[in-house]
């Protein structure tokens, strides 16, 4: 939607289209158009890096969501699966990115 503000950075590890009804796509892109306009401003008023190497395979993910609750999940998290889990998934991302669990 905007690749000019990935500054050269890797393209994420294993992220592939999710399985989504069409309310959610709606809002999923609009959740995207909201982080455009946060990376643009960010660049614009202090300058930005290039995006960092993100892991988003469903494995990855996964790991992250059996750390939450504590145990292995039967089966196992799909970020992709459905509308639920791929909501739930862009949830945590701002949250573990900054520790860099995705990587």
């Amino acid at each position: 939607m905007a690749p000019y503000l990935t500054k050269g950075g890797s393209p994420p590890i294993g992220a592939q289209k999710a399985n989504l009804d069409p309310l959610t796509h709606n809002i999923i892109t609009e959740f995207g158009n909201e982080e455009i306009g946060h990376l643009r401003a960010i660049d614009t008023v202090m300058g930005s890096i290039p995006r960092p190497l993100l892991n988003l395979t469903s494995e990855n993910i996964g790991k992250i969501f059996d750390a939450a609750f504590g145990h292995k999940l039967e089966p196992p998290f799909d970020p992709y699966k459905d509308s639920l889990s791929y909501i739930l998934s862009c949830y945590i991302i701002p949250y573990v990115g900054m520790n860099g669990m995705l990587v």
